[in-house]
């Protein structure tokens, strides 16, 4: 189990454009930072505290990742196996490319 200490140096060192709040109680923290999604950018919270027991709510059991922004919306259409997610991901990705390569070589 990493201390806080090791953990905010490993945030720090991994993700430098995170903001560390101190969390709810002294032995917890929470970072807040963007990320850019394949589709839009998304405003993040991480959540991490020391476990305090065997009944530890789940961010003292592991870090706990909460989209801010933009809302997340259930999509009930959305595939149904993870073959056919992996399939719609890799489409995406290979569209991503295509666009990206595209523009590179029209000198964009």
């Amino acid at each position: 189990m990493k201390s806080l200490a090791v953990q905010i140096h490993a945030m720090r060192k991994r993700w430098p454009g995170f903001d560390l709040v101190h969390g709810f109680e002294s032995d917890s923290v929470i970072w807040f930072g963007n990320l850019v999604g394949l589709e839009r950018p998304f405003r993040v919270s991480v959540e991490y505290g020391l476990p305090t027991g065997p009944e530890s709510p789940m961010f003292r059991l592991m870090p706990v990742v909460r989209v801010i922004s933009p809302k997340l919306v259930l999509n009930f259409d959305a595939e149904d196996t993870l073959e056919q997610a992996a399939k719609g991901a890799a489409d995406k990705l290979k569209s991503s490319l295509e666009s990206t390569l595209g523009k590179l070589s029209d000198g964009r």
